[in-house]
């Protein structure tokens, strides 16, 4: 009778440290880009936004987010 082996256990030497890898690789790029063309700036995403009166009788789930202009 052979002993059952565990799938969980089989990931391999390099599996955690590749996924630790690539984890930090996509963290590097995604912070590139936003670096390179730039993030909205908040009076944008101001300008952007529905009114929170509209929003909320809308009838549709509304996020609304707080933050300092400053």
């Amino acid at each position: 009778m052979s002993p059952v082996s565990n799938p969980v256990s089989n990931v391999g030497q390099w599996g955690g440290k590749g996924l630790a890898g690539a984890a930090a690789s996509l963290a590097v790029v995604a912070f590139a880009v936003t670096r390179l063309f730039g993030s909205p700036s908040l009076t944008s995403l101001e300008q952007q936004s529905v009114p929170l009166d509209v929003a909320l009788r809308n009838d549709k789930p509304t996020m609304i987010e707080f933050y300092a202009n400053w």
